[in-house]
């Protein structure tokens, strides 16, 4: 999905690579997490949130990483929704 997506730049067949993997690892936080920054990256609010907010469900405490993850997620979606500027800052 990563190679994919940073260096064929074809995201939404990263998402569908990670789609496939999350159907027989469904708690898998990295992809989950990595599939929402793709979905905020194409602007597809409700996929994105939906991906955080299931990731953080399923893994109570992030880690750091996944803690930037969920960050990028709300400052790419900062302009199209003003609740994530104050996410993206906390």
């Amino acid at each position: 999905a990563h190679v994919q997506s940073e260096y064929l730049t074809q995201p939404r067949e990263a998402i569908r690579t990670l789609d496939g993997l999350l159907r027989h690892w469904p708690h898998d936080c990295d992809a989950q997490l990595g599939r929402a920054v793709l979905h905020a990256r194409l602007g597809n609010v409700s996929a994105a949130l939906r991906d955080v907010a299931t990731a953080s469900e399923s893994t109570p405490e992030l880690s750091g990483q996944h803690l930037f993850q969920v960050g990028c997620v709300h400052a790419l979606l900062a302009e199209r929704q003003a609740p994530s500027r104050t996410e993206a800052l906390h």
